[in-house]
């Protein structure tokens, strides 16, 4: 999803060719929300000039090079730190200056939470969505991400895998990185050194990891990784031979290449990778899930669970609810671990390799008679008010586009409840205004910084009426 959003404002933009322009000096007046510091500088023919500049933070004076022209202004380079900010600090990451992974690690830790809360309240008020409560912020921790995309290409003389760059196709191994989980970086050691090498010169694609935990196979390790290659081209069957060969020597659970259709072929599995949701902290009831190859899941599993368990109080008392882009049901699914468990629930998606996922975890679990899914594209073919109601609450974690399809409808039924789910604010606050314009208030709201040091913003809310 953040990949397609680039895409469309890199498209937006109409960027130029790049180009190296003369030195200028500017104040950074305000940090922009792709997190690039924003100057203005008045000509002397009175026109006024906009620059964009990577690791540059509000109240900094610099000397920068224009590296990029486009419709908005100027993409600029730092030459020379005049002044500093107050907010400027020595990143942690040795790979800071280059590496397109985190956009914030110049800057004081209590500035960067400030800035995400004040980014989505701005963008909520232009919109006159007013929360009763702001719950306090969620904000991720160094070594807590268990789940990354990452691009990798063979070369001549070995293989790089890494962040792109920022702004470039150019790939920064993740030496050192700070966000990822320690098994994180075990995985991307072994892909680099022992996958990858198999494959044929000049390939090149993208891999996701996730780490999953599996407990079926005895003296099994706490951590499993499952992985997910994305080729620019099929693979032989030699580089797919020597690459299966390599994997089973690793606490590898599953090792699958994606396709340019979409179609997931399995390569190789040594256990189904698991993941485990209860509302009991004692796990005593639990739902365990093998989630689909290359399919979503939260970037942090303390996230995941926070999430899970809100929206478990705020719907203890609703039985019939609809989980609208649910995925592999991880925000609908721990509710039936409950004392009494919601009557009814369906979930809807355009995955069907997700529904299948979750629909196998809840008969696994004895609550098929609860279950119910339907592959559905919710933004040409939304529910309508009579398919809404026969439920009282709805979830709902749409994409970066948001639901702007689904959202009359549901403002028109007869839901009491819904908790909406998003990872752009943008869209949330254009969805928001639609249930607010249809009777219902925002209850609460909460950031949720899953991605940690970048501009990547995800957030919560309860609506009712």
């Amino acid at each position: 999803m953040a990949r397609q959003h680039q895409r469309r404002y890199q498209k937006s933009r109409k960027s130029r060719p790049s180009f190296k322009g003369d030195p200028v000096e500017v104040t950074i007046t305000d940090i922009g929300q792709r997190g690039d510091g924003i100057a203005k500088t008045e000509q002397a023919d009175g026109k006024i000039e906009s620059y964009f500049i990577r690791n540059a933070m509000a109240g900094d004076v610099l000397t920068v090079r224009p590296i990029r022209q486009h419709q908005s202004g100027y993409d600029a380079e730092i030459i020379e730190i005049i002044t500093p900010s107050p907010d400027r600090i020595t990143p942690d990451c040795p790979s800071a200056s280059d590496c397109g992974g985190c956009q914030f690690q110049y800057m004081a830790k209590d500035a960067y939470q400030d800035w995400k809360l004040n980014t989505v309240q701005s963008i909520l008020g232009h919109a006159g969505i007013t929360p009763q409560e702001w719950r306090p912020q969620f904000s991720a921790q160094y070594g807590n991400r268990r789940r990354t995309r990452l691009a990798w290409r063979r070369l001549k003389d070995g293989v790089i895998c890494g962040f792109r760059e920022a702004r470039s196709h150019r790939i920064i191994p993740p030496e050192g990185c700070l966000v990822l989980h320690p098994e994180l970086r075990k995985a991307i050691d072994v892909l680099q050194n022992h996958l990858l090498p198999s494959f044929d010169p000049s390939a090149q694609g993208e891999v996701e990891i996730t780490l999953c935990e599996n407990s079926q196979i005895d003296n099994a390790p706490d951590v499993y990784w499952d992985i997910a290659l994305r080729p620019q081209d099929t693979f032989s069957a030699k580089t797919t031979t020597d690459m299966v060969i390599a994997a089973s020597a690793f606490p590898i659970a599953r090792l699958s290449q994606i396709h340019s259709s979409g179609a997931v072929e399995l390569l190789f599995e040594k256990t189904p990778p698991q993941v485990t949701w209860s509302l009991d902290e004692t796990h005593q009831n639990a739902i365990t899930l093998t989630p689909a190859a290359g399919s979503f899941m939260q970037a942090d599993a303390n996230a995941e669970r926070m999430m899970q368990q809100q929206i478990a109080e705020e719907l203890a008392d609703y039985q019939h609810i609809a989980d609208l882009f649910c995925g592999s049901g991880s925000l609908s699914l721990p509710l039936l671990t409950r004392p009494k468990p919601p009557k009814k629930i369906i979930g809807i998606d355009s995955a069907p390799m997700a529904l299948d996922a979750l629909m196998t975890a809840a008969k696994s679990a004895g609550h098929h008679h609860r279950i119910s899914v339907e592959n559905r594209n919710l933004f040409k073919d939304p529910l309508s008010v009579a398919e809404l109601a026969p439920f009282d609450a709805a979830i709902i974690d749409p994409p970066r586009a948001g639901a702007a399809a689904q959202m009359p409808n549901i403002a028109a039924s007869t839901l009491k409840k819904v908790i909406m789910v998003s990872c752009n604010p943008t869209s949330f606050a254009r969805d928001a205004q639609i249930l607010s314009e249809g009777g219902f208030h925002c209850r609460w709201a909460q950031v949720i910084d899953q991605f940690y040091l970048t501009s990547h913003t995800e957030m919560m809310a309860c609506f009712e009426r």
